[in-house]
């Protein structure tokens, strides 16, 4: 038994609305979410930038303060090392990062492994800034501890440039990934509408042969109606002049028998009373004997 078009569509179609709004919302979380992470990791990119330039504009202004003895100038300019520090530690371990934004710590191995180095290098670049703070005089230009402050330096450049690097790759190979994932979601969601589309107009197609084909039927039922009503009028026609032939017919046959009946009863009188035939003398018009006529009289 073939199934109802109209019972398959009611089974099918909620099937259909519910899936595309699942793939709709889908996209639509699936888009807040790289929209989220690319803020991230552009806060990330961020930070790690904002620890270079800040460390590099300490180091060149501690290094002039030291040289020329102004260790008050330093003090001054700490807040831009202590910024670095905090940045550093809310890449870590999350939190606020003095930038005016909240981070979350870092998921990812490699960039935690990056932002421990930092952090390392950091804690040595501050303890060895602050002995420098504390005695100018024991770290002029070209001693150990400059050299060594210097090293520390280019150590937490090399380690904060590694530490974007890695995070500007990051980033591209989440976008990439998540491009995929969207693109893979669209293209769904796009297949599903052309073939619902496509469903759809089958169905409507079905429907409007099923529509043509009952109006023809109707058509030919209401032609084979007509055509039936005429011929049962027409022998209807033709069965009353039967009736009405026949009636002619028998009311020939009965004044014919009445006539008959009539001769007959003359004949038998005539020969009750010897009269020749054909001798009407004593009959009156109607074939009765005149004496009967006038006895009856």
């Amino acid at each position: 038994m073939t199934p109802c078009p109209i019972l398959a569509y009611r089974h099918w179609a909620p099937a259909v609305v519910l899936v595309l709004g699942v793939l709709s919302t889908a996209m639509v979380f699936w888009t807040y979410r790289i929209i989220e992470r690319q803020w991230a990791s552009f806060d990330l990119v961020n930070a790690i930038v904002h620890i270079r330039l800040g460390t590099a504009s300490f180091h060149l202004r501690l290094g002039e303060a030291v040289a020329d003895g102004r260790t008050d100038n330093a003090e001054r300019i700490m807040p831009d090392l202590d910024t670095a520090v905090t940045l550093s530690h809310a890449l870590l371990y999350g939190g606020y990062s003095g930038l005016g934004m909240p981070m979350s710590p870092l998921a990812a191995p490699s960039l935690r492994r990056h932002a421990e180095t930092l952090t390392v290098r950091l804690g040595e670049y501050k303890a060895i800034a602050l002995e420098r703070i504390a005695d100018p005089g024991s770290s002029p230009i070209g001693s150990a501890r400059e050299k060594r402050f210097n090293a520390v330096f280019e150590q937490l450049q090399a380690a904060a440039r590694a530490f974007e690097t890695s995070a500007e790759k990051s980033l591209l190979e989440e976008y990439e990934k998540s491009e995929r994932l969207f693109l893979a979601i669209l293209v769904l969601w796009t297949l599903l509408v052309a073939v619902s589309t496509a469903g759809l107009y089958s169905r409507e197609r079905r429907r409007r042969s099923a529509e043509m084909a009952l109006e023809t039927a109707y058509d030919e039922m209401e032609q084979r109606v007509r055509s039936r009503t005429a011929d049962l009028k027409q022998a209807n026609e033709m069965l009353q002049a039967e009736i009405a032939e026949r009636r002619r017919t028998e009311e020939h046959l009965r004044q014919s028998e009445e006539e008959c009946r009539g001769t007959q009863n003359a004949h038998r009188r005539d020969e009750e009373t010897g009269t020749p035939p054909g001798d009407t003398r004593h009959r009156g018009g109607d074939g009765k004997d005149q004496h009967e006529v006038g006895g009856e009289g």
